[in-house]
């Protein structure tokens, strides 16, 4: 009753009128055409197709076009109908396209054309259109809350179109017959009209009622409902025709096109043309509060800057106008970039405008620190600033909105405190705090280069003499001359600094070799035995120097500076005027080391380098569980050298790096091997603090495993040293879990002769412990170790970790180790390190101790009573 009321009360709007008559004037027309059908001047023409083909390409052509506005158009906060109304559209004019495509007497579109070929493409068309309608009147009108409907809506009408065209050209007995030769129209045919027909009315009764209601009372719905009763009387037409060429065929075609036309009308009007009215709606209303804004702004004491949504200028206050250089008058419509032209204050390159990514993204935006605005007269100031997008009732963007202030006696203040506080205000050098940072990031720098780094730290010789004799005044003289010397003397990029008094640091960077550091610490000292003058007489001191070098004075900040004030003093014990490196023995200890690694270097090269395999057994089941890849070096002169002889060398060097990678290429590929043989042998190997610190440690995994395809994942486990991981918990914590999100496991090597906090122990969520060798070798004579060794099987169970102790030398350690429930064990008791290729003969052959499960008498509540503990525990066997 409600639908009735209201929909009678829109129809009775006197705008409704020229709908009423149009509806009257074309269903008059068909019911005369009906009563008294009549020939047409075309009815003649010996070929009916130039006209139909006419006909149908503009109503493709139409179709499309509601498609295109409907689609180009949509917004989220329009009514979703909108979308289920003109996206079916294009399914509508590629169906349409393939009816006079396949037309008898055109060309052959794909297959043979034929009649019944032609009216399954019409059937298609005008079925998707009548549902679309249907559909989109009958479903609630409200905004779509998210795109992902209007892209089902989008992907099924595509779906349909490809569908049908499928159908129709290549299983076209799928189909049932539409026209029998000889006969006419089956009863397919003429009730698939009629039920489309229907569904157009139902369509327009339901628009008729729902208007003002549901739908709102507009153009969009007035043209939509005249296009679906047009559509309506087009297809009582079609149902009508006894020839293709008769006037009820071309009355049919004639209102088709009209019906999409005043369709294409309505998606304009809802898409186009409303929303272009309440945009302008809204510049009326932002015109006639300008002057109100306008007041306003003038009273801010910050500068405004407005813009449209081009980025030209609108709007400019006063206090703008004053930092800017430019009047309101001036400055609009100006690009904003001429305007408010800023600058890195460091760099003195243009800075991107904020408003302009405010207006791309919608989003309120900062200024960058160190901004500086250079006015139109030159004048600089430094700014904070932000910009907004101005947005008008309905959310679009028109334009941007500036703000920022002059903060340039603000920022002067701040830049003269902090320069103040890392600087000595006598000679303008970096202080001692400054200096400190300094020497970090070029430790830092050093590591990342490899390179070397000399701290030298200087003394003028009998400064204080000077200043007795001649006063503090000329004093201070020398020390500012003596600043403007060292600063000229090093490069721009290495700092020098003041200590206090008369010492001076330097800090060089990119070293190369000692000749290097010895003609620059000579040039130095040179420098400062210059004479100083001093009106029309001259002064002349020298200077004592102490350094050291970094990494081979691998020392923190205040270590550094100590050892170089150490050989400092030890150059003024020599004679003064000299310089002293801090270990006199360091060359030949720096020789030996590089000899040494570069042979070990050439080793790898040289395919010296060995992987042995040490298996790891479960003692109660007596199953082989894996191996540990352990490295060898099979040294020509020296015979197989263990890593303690010689993986100490590259330990700070990037041979580490190459070294463990090489290593765990090796292990992979073995574990493809043994894979293949049968043998799922999960293999550990041992990563080095250097290698797991890189930043590219995971990517290099991820590449291993990819050259390794044979080589599950799950069978590698990863050992990394207790003391590793404490290095830098975060970043090692974030490695484990990328590892094992692959399969990969990852064990705690040496546990518990580090920290073995229970809090790392929590974060780290590794796989496995595995029990430093030392605790495990002398439980059996040390009360400690083995209650340690007990009580890091304890913590494991509470953090549900698995255990497997290395150094089981005997088969009292193996029973020992069950007793305190430790499963899992390797060491010489079980196997020695073996090359791969023995592997599997000894796998074939091994077979558990039995002695493993049989605990004496002896190991009962062993270390629990005072009488075990004073018993000779190394004689404990089982034998």
């Amino acid at each position: 009753m409600t639908f009735s009321k209201n929909s009678t009360s829109s129809i009775d709007n006197p705008t409704w009128k020229p709908t009423i008559w149009l509806l009257s004037l074309l269903t008059a027309l068909f019911v005369y055409v009906w009563l008294a059908p009549f020939s047409h001047p075309f009815e003649k023409l010996e070929n009916y197709l130039p006209l139909h083909t006419t006909m149908e390409t503009l109503a493709v052509v139409v179709a499309a076009l509601v498609f295109a506005v409907g689609w180009h158009a949509y917004v989220l906060s329009r009514s979703m109908n909108v979308a289920m109304i003109a996206y079916p559209f294009l399914a509508v004019a590629l169906l349409d396209f393939g009816h006079f495509m396949s037309d008898s007497g055109m060309p052959d579109f794909v297959t043979p054309n034929m009649t019944s070929k032609s009216i399954a493409f019409w059937l298609a068309a005008r079925l998707i259109a009548a549902v679309a309608l249907f559909s989109a009147i009958t479903f609630d009108w409200k905004p779509a809350c998210n795109t992902t409907a209007c892209q089902r809506i989008a992907k099924l009408s595509i779906g349909y179109t490809i569908a049908a065209y499928c159908l129709i050209l290549f299983f076209p007995a799928g189909i049932p017959d539409v026209l029998i030769a000889g006969t006419g129209l089956t009863p397919f045919r003429i009730i698939a009209e009629y039920v489309i027909v229907l569904i157009d009315i139902a369509s327009a009764v339901l628009l008729l009622l729902f208007i003002g209601n549901r739908i709102p009372d507009n153009g969009f719905s007035r043209n939509l409902l005249i296009a679906v009763c047009i559509m309506a009387l087009s297809e009582l037409s079609f149902t009508l025709y006894s020839n293709t060429s008769d006037i009820f065929n071309l009355l049919g075609h004639l209102y088709k096109i009209l019906a999409y036309f005043f369709l294409y009308k309505a998606i304009y009007e809802v898409s186009v043309k409303i929303p272009f009215e309440k945009l302008e709606q809204s510049q009326n209303l932002i015109f006639t509060e300008k002057e109100l804004a306008q007041v306003t702004l003038n009273s801010i004491g910050d500068a405004v800057i407005t813009t449209d949504i081009n980025g030209h200028v609108q709007l400019l206050n006063p206090v703008a106008e004053v930092l800017t250089g430019w009047t309101q008058s001036e400055a609009r419509g100006l690009p904003l970039d001429e305007v408010f032209y800023i600058v890195n204050q460091a760099t003195r390159k243009p800075i991107e405008n904020p408003a302009y990514r405010a207006i791309s993204d919608g989003i309120i935006v900062g200024l960058s620190n160190h901004s500086v605005l250079i006015s139109r007269d030159s004048k600089e100031y430094s700014i904070e600033d932000s910009a907004a997008p101005i947005r008008d009732s309905d959310g679009n963007i028109l334009g941007c909105v500036l703000v920022f202030h002059n903060i340039t006696e603000k920022y002067q203040l701040m830049e003269q405190i902090s320069w103040q506080a890392g600087h000595d205000t006598l000679t303008r050098l970096p202080n001692r705090t400054l200096l400190s940072d300094r020497i970090g990031q070029a430790i830092a720098h050093a590591q990342r280069q490899e390179q070397l780094l000399l701290v030298c730290y200087m003394d003028l010789d009998g400064f204080k003499a000077v200043n007795d004799q001649h006063g503090h005044e000329l004093g201070d003289k020398i020390l500012i001359e003596v600043a403007h010397r060292l600063t000229n003397v090093v490069r721009g990029d290495d700092t020098v600094s003041r200590m206090g008094g008369d010492e001076f640091v330097l800090l060089i960077s990119d070293i190369r070799n000692m000749d290097e550091v010895d003609t620059l610490l000579t040039r130095i000292l040179d420098e400062i035995a210059r004479p100083f003058l001093l009106g029309k007489d001259s002064l002349r001191i020298s200077a004592s120097i102490g350094a050291t070098i970094f990494p081979f004075d691998s020392s923190d900040t205040d270590t550094l500076l100590r050892h170089a004030d150490q050989a400092m003093y030890q150059a003024k014990q020599s004679g003064r005027n000299r310089f002293h490196l801090f270990d006199a023995s360091m060359d030949l200890q720096l020789h030996e080391h590089h000899l040494q690694l570069t042979r070990l270097e050439l080793a790898m090269m040289q395919d010296e380098l060995r992987l042995y395999y040490q298996p790891k057994v479960n003692l109660k089941s007596g199953k082989i569980i894996g191996m540990e890849a352990l490295l060898r070096w099979q040294h020509p002169e020296q015979g197989l050298c263990e890593p303690l002889e010689f993986l100490h060398l590259a330990e700070d060097s990037n041979l580490i790096v190459d070294i463990g990678n090489w290593v765990l290429d090796e292990a992979m590929s073995q574990i493809s091997k043994w894979h293949e043989a049968g043998f799922d042998w999960r293999v550990s190997v041992n990563i080095a603090a250097r290698q797991l610190q890189r930043h590219d440690f995971f990517s290099n995994i991820q590449a291993l495993l990819a050259r390794h395809p044979g080589a599950p994942a799950y069978r590698l486990e990863l050992e990394i040293l207790e003391s590793t991981a404490l290095e830098d918990m975060d970043h090692v914590r974030s490695i484990i879990l990328a590892c094992q999100g692959m399969g990969i496991s990852i064990s705690l090597d040496d546990f518990g002769s580090g920290y073995s906090s229970l809090a790392y122990l929590r974060y780290l969520p590794v796989n496995n412990l595995k029990i430093d060798q030392s605790f495990v070798r002398d439980m059996l004579d040390d009360d400690e170790d083995c209650a340690l060794v007990e009580g890091i099987m304890q913590m494991a169970r509470i953090f549900k970790r698995e255990v497997i102790a290395e150094g089981m030398e005997t088969a009292a350690h193996g029973a020992l180790l069950l007793k305190l429930g430790c499963e899992m064990a390797q060491g010489y008791g079980i196997a020695r390190p073996m090359p791969a290729e023995n592997v599997l003969d000894w796998a074939v052959q091994f077979k558990p101790d039995p002695a493993w499960q049989h605990y004496p008498a002896a190991l009962v509540g062993w270390g629990r009573t005072a009488a075990e503990a004073t018993r000779p525990q190394s004689q404990l066997s089982l034998e």
